[in-house]
């Protein structure tokens, strides 16, 4: 009897694991400064995105031709003016949350279908999880830049179809992760105890599979985050991404590199910025990986 309220009792092992995943924060903040910076540099990232119209400091669809072109710190614009004379400050700020969400809206819903897929296969095995490989290695037969390429070539451009192509290549990444984490989780001594004391599937997976296998889903999480977005920005550098005049970091280095002899800003400003955030966003899912891995703590 105390076996099973051992094992039926309020989630003991989501409780150790939150416990370790707390403590592993800590460190990272002692230990790796550098990583806490980039932390710190995409929270005033998604800051700035969350409150852009009001962060702005001009119109960012308002075009001055007499600031055509101009170079930072010409006249009332910080980083200067774009090919129309827009201010290109305030277009990376307002592009900001096209950019976010390109980059993050896929690896949610990748997360959510693959994780599905993933959990089912992992957890049940047998023909779901054969038919779900074999179909997982026919889309990881081909790059998966190719891949998102002709999906929004055949779709067409726009936010919805572009955020459609990259979570169709994110699916696969997760469901396999997370497919052999569960494998792994579903021959354990607890999880074999819970099944032989009668807890439901539904309960076994939620309170005793899942929270064991978060590690390594937030650290695929991170870098498949920064991924999405390298890949976002190439979409819309070929011009399947955001329609214009809506901004994007990706559209805005493609028609910035038509300028680069004469004015080199319109396209190193964005790729800067989209380097600093991808850059920031794989610095921490390797502290988090490093971190989190058990033969470093």
């Amino acid at each position: 009897m105390s076996s099973k309220a051992a094992v039926l009792s309020p989630n003991t092992s989501q409780r150790r694991n939150e416990s370790a995943l707390r403590a592993a924060l800590r460190r990272s903040l002692r230990k790796d400064r550098l990583a806490w910076f980039c932390a710190t540099v995409l929270g005033a990232i998604f800051l700035v995105a969350l409150f852009a119209p009001l962060v702005a400091p001009h119109d960012a669809f308002a075009i001055r031709p007499e600031l055509r072109l101009a170079p930072p710190g010409t006249g009332p614009y910080l980083l200067g003016g774009d090919e129309l004379g827009r201010d290109l400050l305030s277009r990376l700020i307002i592009g900001s949350r096209n950019s976010l969400i390109i980059g993050f809206t896929p690896v949610i819903l990748g997360l959510l279908v693959g994780g599905v897929l993933g959990l089912a296969a992992g957890y049940f095995g047998g023909w779901f999880d054969d038919l779900t490989m074999r179909v997982i290695e026919v889309f990881q037969a081909f790059p998966s830049i190719l891949l998102a390429l002709g999906i929004a070539a055949a779709i067409g451009p726009g936010m919805a179809n572009i955020v459609f192509s990259l979570s169709v290549i994110s699916v696969p990444y997760f469901a396999r992760m997370i497919r052999s984490s569960t494998l792994a989780t579903r021959n354990q001594d607890f999880v074999q105890a819970a099944i032989a004391l009668g807890c439901t599937t539904p309960r076994v997976i939620w309170r005793h599979v899942l929270p064991n296998i978060l590690s390594p889903i937030i650290v695929l999480v991170t870098l498949q985050a920064g991924r999405m977005m390298v890949f976002g920005a190439g979409l819309s550098f070929l011009g399947l991404g955001i329609t214009p005049p809506n901004p994007d970091w990706g559209a805005m280095l493609s028609a910035g590199q038509r300028f680069l002899a004469t004015a080199p800003h319109l396209a190193t400003i964005p790729g800067l910025v989209i380097f600093t955030v991808t850059a920031c966003l794989n610095i921490v899912g390797d502290a988090i990986r490093d971190i989190l891995d058990p033969h470093q703590q």
